[in-house]
């Protein structure tokens, strides 16, 4: 049997997290009110090394993809290197 791995966070709840330690409450305080422990706050806070690992908004859709920017940048190749 294969022994069980570390969860992973959703990224909400690592938001919500965040937010209010940059409200001012502390790490425990704030992982009670995203229905975590207060040791996994504590913990989370300190694997972090005090700083979020991610921006604290989710992301507009206004930024191009991965595979968005690798064709862009096949294509502005193939322009520049055309005699």
């Amino acid at each position: 049997m294969e022994s069980p791995k570390k969860p992973s966070l959703m990224p909400d709840i690592v938001r919500a997290l965040w937010r209010g330690i940059t409200a001012g409450r502390t790490s425990e305080m704030t992982a009670n009110m995203v229905a975590a422990s207060r040791a996994a706050g504590g913990r989370w806070f300190r694997e972090c090394g005090g700083m979020p690992s991610f921006m604290l908004t989710p992301f507009s859709g206004r930024y191009l993809s991965f595979v968005e920017r690798v064709e862009l940048e096949v294509c502005t190749s193939c322009v520049n290197n055309h005699p």
